[in-house]
């Protein structure tokens, strides 16, 4: 999966190379290629989160993330509202909106954004002032995501410019992809492919980028995230930041972010580079903030509202499955006992997740020794240390199959789940691991049965 998207990454590379040769700047890729490129709405992030974080975020998932990646744009949640507003310089104001609606593992996406760069003095030939003009620009874009554990994404969008003197549209399109990985995830897009747009007989690219990305969860509370841009108009940088969970306090968390972006470090020097910002998450509603120093004299802010609504629907998939778990466990009959599972978010939590996979697995007609079984009560010590000790108490108890497993918190929301099944006939081990929702118990056991189906015969 992984060799397939990267050769298709660098193909659409290669192709846009290719097919859009005449309006690629010359010099593309470095500094001297700057300046070249139309529609300045299109090099921003959007997100307040990503600019706090020094612009950086390919490698996020929310409903900002369909400004940005569109492999990104997925949440917990089965509809999610985004919107924001942005002081920018010289009195420019910006704001954009979306909503994203995800069935299953996949995501449709709808935004528009508008940037009005403020009052200008029309001046004509003569010298003389004939009132004011505000140019303006405007995107609005559809955007598509799908993957259980890696995913792509893929959006187009309708760009105008309207700058008085003359007006401007073009279509481009982004592409991209997120790639899990243990304690890592790798991200890489290609943003703003397409044709440009021809003003007064000269046609003027699109800013065209390619960005790769990394992000490391370092702890459950620490995370950062690394960028190589590769703008075809100007030269190629580097951006990196860090999100830290300061707190949780009942239905209240609270995230700092801080970052550096190495592309303003020669024209504004190192006051240029940084920036910082915070979430306040409420229940269904998290608040970002941002702010940029562009300069010693200068610089911006940045505000946005995410609410998000509902869970995902699998009961289409779960009936599907449904009907061929039961055939398959009426030729088996074979025995399963699932342990309670280790994590390290709390006892209480571990026995939680193995009680609704236990349930789960009932409802498919499993033949199960369930934990009120006075064979298992009479088990003592019930904790798994190893394949060796899960084999051992099944053997004790006469169940075929055992079931156990691990949890760690990667922040507030996210944790990591390993998963073992041991044959205790034959002694052999599948492990499968994910990363999941906390509170999503039932999705997590529904996933957990589905790869428990898969390996037992």
């Amino acid at each position: 999966m992984h060799s397939i998207l990267f050769l298709l990454f660098f193909s659409i590379i290669g192709f846009s190379r290719l097919v859009f040769s005449e309006v690629i700047p010359d010099n593309a890729f470095t500094k001297e290629a700057r300046g070249s490129s139309i529609f300045n709405i299109l090099k921003s992030p959007v997100s307040p989160r990503f600019f706090s974080m020094g612009g950086v975020g390919i490698t996020e998932y929310g409903s900002d993330s369909v400004f940005y990646n569109p492999a990104g744009a997925f949440t917990d949640n089965s509809n999610s509202f985004y919107v924001d507003f942005q002081t920018e310089v010289s009195d420019s104001k910006r704001s954009d909106f979306s909503y994203l609606k995800r069935e299953e593992y996949k995501s449709y996406g709808i935004f528009g954004s508008y940037m009005d760069y403020g009052d200008f003095i029309k001046i004509d030939n003569s010298g003389s002032i004939k009132g004011y003009f505000s140019p303006k620009d405007a995107i609005i874009g559809f955007s598509y995501s799908y993957g259980e554990s890696d995913r792509f994404g893929l959006t187009i969008k309708y760009i105008n410019s309207d700058m008085v003197y003359y007006t401007a549209n073009a279509m481009a399109f982004d592409g991209g992809f997120i790639l899990k990985g243990n304690k890592t995830r790798y991200s890489f897009l290609l943003r703003n492919l397409g044709f440009g747009a021809k003003i007064q007989g000269k046609t003027y690219p699109l800013p065209l980028e390619l960005i790769a990305g990394a992000k490391y969860f370092y702890s459950k509370v620490l995370n950062g995230v690394f960028e190589l841009h590769m703008p075809s108009d100007d030269q190629v940088y580097a951006a990196g930041g860090f999100e830290y969970f300061l707190a949780n306090s009942g239905d209240i968390n609270l995230y700092l972010r801080g970052g550096m972006n190495l592309k303003n470090k020669t024209p504004l020097g190192w006051s240029g580079v940084f920036s910082g910002g915070f979430g306040v998450n409420i229940r269904d509603f998290l608040i970002d903030y941002a702010f940029v120093p562009y300069s010693n004299i200068e610089s911006v802010h940045k505000i946005s509202l995410r609410f998000s609504y509902g869970k995902p629907n699998f009961k289409k998939k779960e009936k599907k499955n449904f009907e061929s778990f039961v055939s398959k466990q009426i030729a088996m009959k074979k025995k399963i006992v699932v342990f309670d599972f280790n994590s390290d978010i709390g006892e209480e939590y571990g026995k939680l997740v193995s009680n609704a996979v236990e349930e789960r697995l009932m409802e498919k007609k499993y033949v199960l020794i369930s934990k009120l079984d006075p064979i298992y009560i009479s088990l003592g010590d019930k904790s798994i240390k190893n394949a060796q000790d899960a084999i051992k108490k099944s053997q004790n108890i006469g169940a075929d199959f055992a079931v156990w497993g691990e949890s760690y918190k990667i922040n507030d929301e996210k944790a990591n789940f390993k998963f073992f099944l041991v044959n205790v006939l034959s002694g052999e081990i599948f492990e499968f691991n994910m990363v999941s929702n906390i509170y999503d118990i039932r999705n997590i056991s529904l996933k957990l049965s589905d790869e428990i189906s898969k390996n037992i015969n």
